[in-house]
């Protein structure tokens, strides 16, 4: 009895670490896309901005 109890809470330990480095793995794309976006629209904006000033 006590021993598939603490074999239960290992399993549910171990569920909990899975979908927690699940969920951060996850973030770590979502993050790296949002740089990726702002790194994007940053090059855009500043050769907007270079095209202009070569235009005056």
């Amino acid at each position: 009895m006590l021993h598939n109890l603490i074999l239960g809470r290992i399993t549910s330990v171990s569920v909990a670490l899975n979908q927690w480095i699940d969920l951060r793995t996850l973030l770590k794309f979502r993050v790296a896309d949002w740089l990726f976006f702002l790194t994007e629209t940053l090059e855009l904006s500043m050769a907007i901005q270079f095209n202009d000033l070569e235009a005056v």
